[in-house]
């Protein structure tokens, strides 16, 4: 049962991580219409520009630093078990990267730096959490917890398409 539950968690971590940063919560279809294509492509690749800036209030910077870090503290958890920990923290800015790609292909988004180091950080946090708590209690922990938000963020979703249909 564990061994379903950390496979069901990471198939729904992905599909978060997919829905909150490339899919912007549209479908994949809505993505390949051509007049939604490219509409909000744009990168910073100057960092901490956009948390400075006078004209964005601060809860939405507060929200958007903690949500890129807490985002990729999973990744960090997840990785940890498989490889060495700075390869860990490495693979966390590679997927981050990817992610900020995907964002700026599509045309979804805002690229941006701070997104990627943000994400970096959450992830190196995940690691960190992973080398303290231990391979076996992190997976435990994954599985069970991760499974449990996994199987609840299904069951919503499914209402969710049964309520708007």
């Amino acid at each position: 049962m564990k061994k379903g539950l950390f496979a069901l968690t990471i198939a729904v971590y992905a599909y978060i991580l997919l829905q909150v940063i490339v899919f912007k919560f549209l479908s994949p279809f809505e993505l390949l219409d051509p007049s939604f294509y490219g509409q909000t492509r744009d990168v910073s690749l100057v960092p901490f520009q956009e948390m400075w800036q006078s004209d964005v209030s601060s809860s939405i910077k507060r929200d958007n630093v903690y949500g890129n870090i807490i985002l990729f503290v999973p990744a960090g958890l997840l990785l940890a078990l498989y490889v060495p920990w700075k390869r860990a923290i490495g693979y966390a800015l590679v997927m981050s990267v990817s992610f900020e790609v995907a964002q700026y292909v599509f045309g979804v988004g805002y690229t941006d730096i701070d997104d990627v180091m943000l994400n970096t950080l959450g992830g190196a946090i995940g690691v960190g959490l992973a080398r303290i708590l231990g391979s076996e209690r992190t997976r435990t922990i994954v599985a069970y917890g991760g499974g449990t938000v996994a199987i609840c963020l299904i069951v919503m979703e499914g209402l969710l398409i049964a309520v708007n249909g």
